[in-house]
Formats: structure tokens, C-alpha cells, sequence
């Protein structure tokens, strides 16, 4: 059976105080807020004299509405994903949103319905009149589930407080237990942080997982090695291009060496013909030197033969 007490009407009415979401916005606020109560429902397939004897409660959770509906033949949850906007303009109230429900059969509880492929619906809130009209396919029109057909149902808001007898706790259990086996299980939205509520937001789009990513990565780790593996590979070519330049770099110096040397002893060797060659100018002026005295020498003796010989001849 679903879970129902009439402890929680309070609950429903905090979390839908308390949702971020429906704060954000400044107007007709009011009305989205009334979106979350009860509805008096009629299926297409009732007795004209039966009216609303059916019910649907719908709660908001961050921008998604869940929703309980007891149809007498089966009882179950549904959830709109996501839920109704503000209205454009008065002409157009609101638009067609697909829904997925899960369900049991009231006479027998053991008998799920949670076929993803085949329970699935489409609905339309009228935020502005408070009217729900839709459908639920794989459901007869006497709301027996898991039978071919659609069962199409109009229903309208119960006069009095809104207030919905369910809690998002009861109705997410209810919904993960229908699922058990089936699908991940869902958690309350609007209690989530904001990188959670990015993963739903790119899970519902149909967008890749950024955390599935993050960890694919950090399991793989193939960008990274193969980075190293490069890094390695380039170290290494740095390594061997550096011994190859260290050898060229030898070898040229070698050459230069041997050019400094042979430059070097042709300098000596050139230094030691000019000093022969500076020693044998030298003898040559040092022997015309001796020359020029003995000549000069030889003079003086001639001048003093003839002052002496004049002073013989005086005498």
C-alpha cells in the first residue's frame, strides 16, 4: 500500500516553502505554488454518473512534479520532468508534458507496473485554472495498468487548502520501490547541491555525465601515460642529440686545436729567423761600427804623422 498519514500534510507544505526554484520567481508565483494539492479526477473510460470520484496529489520537487494517483483498479506515482512553467500568455494556459508512472494493482500489491518503455503518459497543468487533462498509455480507460491501451482522464483542484496527504519522502520511496531491479533510484531534487543538480540537468537533456567523465579519465589514465611516454621519449632524444652535439662538439674543437698549435710553432719558428736575423744585422753594424773607428783611428794617425813631421821639418 502507499504510504499515507495526515501527519505529513505538513510536511508537503514546507518543502514546497522551502523549494529554490519556485522562489526564484516573482510573479504568478502563487499559482505555481497551488499547482502542489489535491485533484478530483475523471477517467474516460467512468460511468457519467461517477463524476471526480478518482484522485491525483501532486507535489513540487525543485522544477519536477511528482505525482499519487489512486484510480480504484491500480494506485501509483508519476513524475513530470520537468514541471509546468509560467503560462505565455492567457490563450495558451499550458503545454503538453510527458510524464513516466509506475503502479501496483489495488487487489493484488505484489503486481508492479514499471515497464519504462511502455509506461509513460502525457499531461497538461493549467497553472492559471487549476485544471489537469491527459493521458496515461499501457492503462485501460478504467485505469487498470498494465494492459494495451490509453486511458485518458480530465480533473480539476478540490476546493479548500492545498494540501496533498504525502510527503516527497513516501512518494520517492514508492517510486524507487515500483523500480526496484529497473532504473536507478531517484532522490528528492531540490536537496541536492548545485554540482548534483548539474548531473540532472545533463542527464535529463540527454548530455554526457561530467562526473562519469572525471572518473572514466581517472580509471583510464591513458592521456596521462601516454603524455609520460612521450615526455620520456623526448628526454631521451634529448639525451642522445645532447652525446651526439658533446662528440661534434669535440671533435671540432680538435681541429681548432691543432690549428693553434701549428700557428703557434710557426710563430716560434718565424720569431727565431727574425732574431737571426736581428743577430746578424747587429754583427754587420757592430764590424761597420769597429770599421768606421778603425778608419777614424787610422786618420788621427795620418794628421799626427804630419803635425809630427812639421815640427821636424821646422826644426
Amino acid at each position: 500500500m502507499l504510504s499515507a498519514r495526515s501527519s505529513v500534510f505538513e510536511a508537503a507544505s514546507r518543502t514546497r516553502e522551502e523549494n529554490p526554484w519556485l522562489q526564484s520567481f516573482q510573479y504568478y508565483v502563487d499559482k505555481l505554488r497551488q499547482v502542489q494539492t489535491t485533484y478530483k479526477v475523471s477517467l474516460n473510460g467512468d460511468p457519467p454518473d461517477l463524476g471526480h470520484a478518482r484522485h491525483i496529489w501532486l507535489l513540487w520537487d525543485y522544477d519536477r512534479i511528482w505525482g499519487m494517483f489512486h484510480f480504484g483498479a491500480s494506485m501509483g506515482v508519476m513524475l513530470v520532468d520537468p514541471g509546468p512553467t509560467l503560462p505565455v500568455s492567457d490563450d495558451e494556459p499550458g503545454r503538453r508534458l510527458p510524464f513516466a508512472w509506475r503502479a501496483v494493482d489495488a487487489c493484488y500489491p505484489h503486481k508492479v507496473h514499471s515497464d519504462p518503455e511502455r509506461n509513460k503518459g502525457m499531461i497538461v497543468i493549467d497553472v492559471l485554472e487549476g485544471t489537469l487533462e491527459g493521458y496515461f498509455d499501457f492503462m485501460n480507460g478504467r485505469g487498470d495498468g498494465g494492459v494495451e491501451g490509453r486511458c485518458g482522464f480530465r480533473a480539476r483542484q478540490h476546493r479548500g487548502p492545498s494540501v496533498v496527504p504525502y510527503s516527497l519522502e513516501d512518494v520517492v520511496r514508492d517510486w524507487n520501490r515500483y523500480g526496484r531491479g529497473v532504473a536507478e533510484e531517484e532522490m528528492i531534487r531540490q536537496e541536492l547541491d548545485e554540482d548534483e543538480l548539474e548531473e540532472y540537468e545533463r542527464r535529463r537533456e540527454g548530455r554526457p555525465s561530467l562526473k562519469r567523465k572525471r572518473d572514466d579519465d581517472e580509471d583510464d589514465g591513458t592521456s596521462g601515460e601516454w603524455n609520460d611516454g612521450e615526455s620520456d621519449q623526448e628526454g631521451t632524444g634529448r639525451e642522445e642529440y645532447g652525446e651526439e652535439n658533446e662528440g661534434f662538439e669535440a671533435e671540432s674543437d680538435d681541429p681548432d686545436d691543432g690549428e693553434s698549435d701549428q700557428e703557434e710553432t710557426e710563430r716560434e719558428e718565424y720569431g727565431e729567423k727574425n732574431e737571426g736575423l736581428e743577430s746578424g744585422s747587429d754583427d754587420r753594424d757592430e764590424d761597420e761600427s769597429d770599421q768606421e773607428e778603425t778608419g777614424s783611428d787610422g786618420d788621427r794617425d795620418s794628421q799626427d804623422d804630419e803635425a809630427a813631421s812639421g815640427d821636424w821639418e821646422s826644426d
